[in-house]
């Protein structure tokens, strides 16, 4: 009977037990000892399997748990700086804008998610007027003009009394891109600054760099020849709305800015000439634009000013380039026939 007494004890007692048991590991201290356990090494471990998780989610069927790498994010102020980042980066880029391609004054969000960026690269040469306006990290923020032999604007060349020389203070045309020897010189600026990031890949930097350059060089080349060509006739004079300084002067033939084409008139193509002699040659990069009647004798070149919109990819803009020069070509041959 004891025994029997001693199992039925046993059988009763254990539902008090388990009660006692959950008391015990539901009281204060055992339930503050486990959280501080969970947080410290089972929680983390958890968020950590979640994060690779998340990681390996994004790889495009890689299968494995490789943590992608975020993108290199770089800022431009110009669609010529945009075309050339896509250009020399293959991929693994985000390249944002800054401003607009007419100088506009971007707003606070772009100016604060620019500042942010792995890298900020200025048109430079008066570009962004609004520059002196927005913080921008100097470290981080390449002028990629800065060394160029930029040329003045010319509402920007004056003399002061006393006989002192015409100079400038520092108003230049922004547009150095329609000279293919400075845009090379701008491109070689903007691959030292991108072989600068540690996460570029520098070899494959330097190899589309190289690609880059041949077109650059052929490009220069063809400038070359179609100058020889015109040192050995008459010189004729390139009249556009403005932004083709850098293309007369490549071409070393004289350049005269109007404010409108639209406009222009016979009275006012007498004034441009220097002597009768001269043919002046229109720049237009509007092709519906209709000129005076009375312009007859004057020829006329449809070019590409190499600015996009911004709800579109840049396009090939040093193809565009090869496509002036072309059409270029053309009508220089055409004024030597006449």
């Amino acid at each position: 009977m004891a025994e029997r007494r001693a199992v039925t004890d046993d059988r009763c007692s254990r539902p008090e037990f388990l009660r006692r048991l959950r008391r015990r590991a539901l009281g204060p201290g055992l339930l503050a000892r486990t959280l501080v356990w969970c947080l410290v090494s089972g929680w983390p471990l958890m968020l950590a399997c979640g994060d690779a998780r998340t990681a390996d989610s994004a790889e495009s069927g890689a299968g494995d748990t490789t943590v992608l790498e975020q993108p290199v994010r770089i800022a431009v102020t110009s669609d010529v700086l945009h075309w050339l980042v896509l250009e020399l980066l293959e991929g693994g880029v985000v390249v944002e804008v800054l401003g607009g391609s007419s100088g506009e004054v971007p707003t606070p969000e772009n100016v604060l998610s620019a500042a942010s960026a792995d890298l900020i690269l200025l048109q430079g040469a008066g570009f962004e007027p609004w520059l002196d306006q927005v913080s921008l990290p100097p470290s981080r923020t390449v002028d990629t003009t800065a060394d160029l032999d930029l040329i003045p604007l010319e509402s920007d060349r004056h003399s002061h009394v006393g006989g002192e020389e015409e100079h400038s203070h520092g108003r230049f045309d922004a547009a150095s891109w329609h000279d293919p020897a400075r845009w090379r010189q701008q491109a070689s600026r903007v691959t030292q600054a991108l072989g600068g990031l540690a996460r570029v890949d520098s070899q494959r930097l330097d190899q589309r760099w190289l690609a880059l350059q041949e077109r650059f060089e052929a490009l220069d080349a063809g400038f070359r020849d179609l100058r020889a060509a015109l040192d050995a006739g008459p010189t004729p004079v390139l009249v556009a709305e403005g932004g083709f300084r850098y293309l007369a002067d490549a071409l070393g033939v004289r350049y005269e800015a109007v404010d409108d084409l639209g406009a222009l008139d016979a009275h006012e193509v007498g004034h441009l000439r220097r002597d009768r002699s001269e043919r002046i040659i229109v720049l237009d990069t509007n092709a519906e634009r209709s000129l005076d009647q009375e312009l007859s004798v004057v020829e006329r070149v449809q070019l590409d000013d190499l600015v996009v919109t911004r709800d579109e990819s840049p396009p090939d803009l040093l193809g565009r380039s090869e496509a002036n020069l072309q059409h270029l070509a053309e009508i220089f041959q055409l004024s030597a026939n006449q």
